[in-house]
């Protein structure tokens, strides 16, 4: 199995709450990142270990800071057991991408590639799944990349990718719009909550987009989405909205995301789908 092994680790590091991510180095390439809010240099940090960075094909030696949640090709001279520990990272750094394969990072709670955003938009070819190595043995594909890894994406063109983050400014409404859906996982059917004004998507783990519930309608009304059914339950009083949604038969089995967005604002949740 691989050999970046990942433990969650709960304390209080002066008051503030902490996670600590465990990376098992074996003596090899590890795609590595560091999902917790820390600071140093990568010589100190990764001391005697070669480090590097891979951006359109081709690896760059890296020395100077760490930025968290960015990707890292890690080349220790032996097996190697390190463990940072701090705040979780909730976003992804703004990365640099370019033609070609790419290496890129995670933040504590990992990316599937509908969580990504491209600056230009769609510089990433989703039809290539996310690429981990294997210590000793060779590439694999994996949707998820998971805090403390890091993972290759093929871009088809040079720009910037990170994954959303919220607007933070004066003019911003004060409420943030909010999801919720259960049950979570789910077999036949996920009820969702959402703001009754907020165009409702739902995408699989490669970014594409299964369904979208963009108009409003009555409550039992039918929508006809895409691949799958969804039916408006009732608005609330306090201006959300309650849908279900039923797969189509021919989804499988995974994760899925539900994003709304209202205005400016976009929030995303992950939901489970269970054949």
């Amino acid at each position: 199995m691989r050999y970046i092994a990942l433990a969650l680790i709960l304390l209080t590091v002066s008051g503030l709450f902490a996670v600590c991510d465990t990376l098992y180095l074996c003596s090899d390439w590890n795609l590595i990142s560091v999902s917790v809010v820390i600071s140093g240099t990568l010589d100190s940090l990764f001391e005697g270990i070669i480090i590097y960075d891979m951006i359109g094909g081709s690896f760059i030696p890296m020395t100077d800071t760490l930025i968290p949640g960015k990707g890292y090709v890690a080349y220790p001279v032996t097996d190697t057991v390190l463990v940072f520990c701090g705040p979780p990272l909730d976003e992804l750094p703004v990365t640099e991408i370019k033609s070609g394969w790419n290496l890129i990072g995670s933040n504590w709670e990992g990316w599937i590639y509908a969580d990504l955003i491209t600056v230009p938009p769609g510089i990433i070819d989703t039809t290539e799944p996310p690429r981990k190595y294997e210590c000793g043995g060779d590439y694999f594909s994996e949707d998820t990349v998971y805090h403390g890894q890091g993972a290759l994406v093929f871009a088809v063109d040079s720009g910037n990718v990170t994954t959303a983050i919220e607007e933070n400014s004066p003019s911003a409404k004060p409420e943030a719009i909010e999801i919720f859906a259960s049950p979570n996982p789910f077999n036949g059917a996920v009820r969702i909550e959402a703001p009754s004004a907020a165009k409702i998507e739902i995408y699989d783990v490669n970014g594409r987009r299964i369904d979208d519930i963009a108009r409003r309608v009555q409550p039992d009304e039918a929508i006809s989405p895409n691949q799958g059914d969804c039916r408006a339950l009732r608005a609330r009083n306090d201006g959300g909205a309650v849908f279900v949604w039923r797969p189509g038969e021919s989804l499988g089995s995974g994760v899925y995301l539900v994003r709304a967005t209202e205005g400016k604002e976009t929030i995303s949740k992950r939901i489970i789908y269970l054949k």
